[in-house]
């Protein structure tokens, strides 16, 4: 009396191609698959990396005070010159916002499921020179706690600290572990490439990063790194780590 299985054939015709990915569904999941006419510009399309990007706060949420500029803002530019990096390297860019306007937090999560990753960008101007990364799973340490429940009031979740909310959060995710190696490879890709310093990775129940199904991370990064580099020059580091831990993840999922 094992669980019932349903398989389903599909024949396409010879001029068919096709990518597919899944979405988490409550324990489970769904398959999406697209369907398109072949050629090379659809395969070379479907076979692109496609990375979403997400500016921090925005519209009636400012976010810090940074030296006379919105962390909304600084989020954003620094966005944009990433985006722009990315796409000079061949990947699909999408950015969660593009001007000064409001995005909730579950919009945010959206537009991340079927992403290769999904990249939320923030900067503040605490004391620290160590670029943070997060990535999603459940919060060891009370400051990373709090910060889940910052970001997560944002999307009026209610009772972010309740243990069972979060656990159906995580539960469903498929593979927690993809963030983490991103999260880390990205540390040492950063650091290798610019000698940008980044603290140790750490799990958190970020409600924005669930709809990358684990291929998300949150960075925030000091105002200080940010002025030291540039937005370009911080900009062309980030691309550059990110396009190679994205490009190791997808050869080891056999993409």
């Amino acid at each position: 009396e094992g669980a019932a299985r349903t398989t389903v054939l599909v024949t396409t015709a010879s001029d068919t191609a096709y990518s597919s990915y899944t979405i988490p569904d409550g324990r489970g999941y769904q398959l999406v698959v697209d369907f398109f006419e072949s050629g090379e510009r659809q395969v070379e399309a479907a076979q692109q990396v496609r990375i979403v990007i997400d500016p921090a706060h925005g519209g009636e949420d400012p976010g810090q005070e940074l030296a006379g500029q919105a962390e909304s803002e600084a989020a954003l530019q620094l966005a944009t010159s990433l985006a722009r990096e990315l796409e000079r390297r061949g990947a699909q860019v999408l950015l969660t916002r593009r001007e000064d306007n409001a995005v909730s937090a579950v919009e945010r999560s959206d537009m991340g499921v079927g992403a290769d990753l999904f990249l939320s960008l923030h900067v503040h101007d605490l004391q620290g020179q160590a670029v943070t990364v997060h990535y999603l799973g459940e919060a060891q340490e009370a400051s990373t706690l709090e910060l889940a429940i910052r970001q997560n009031a944002q999307a009026q979740l209610g009772e972010t600290t309740d243990p069972l909310r979060r656990r159906l959060l995580l539960n469903l995710v498929p593979d927690l572990e993809v963030g983490r190696r991103y999260a880390e490879d990205l540390q040492v890709e950063l650091f290798n490439r610019a000698r940008i310093t980044v603290a140790d990775p750490s799990p958190a129940p970020l409600a924005v990063l669930e709809g990358a199904a684990g291929r998300g991370l949150l960075l925030e990064v000091p105002a200080t790194v940010l002025a030291g580099a540039g937005h370009e020059g911080l900009a062309q580091a980030l691309a550059g780590a990110v396009a190679q831990l994205v490009s190791a993840g997808t050869e080891a999922a056999g993409l």
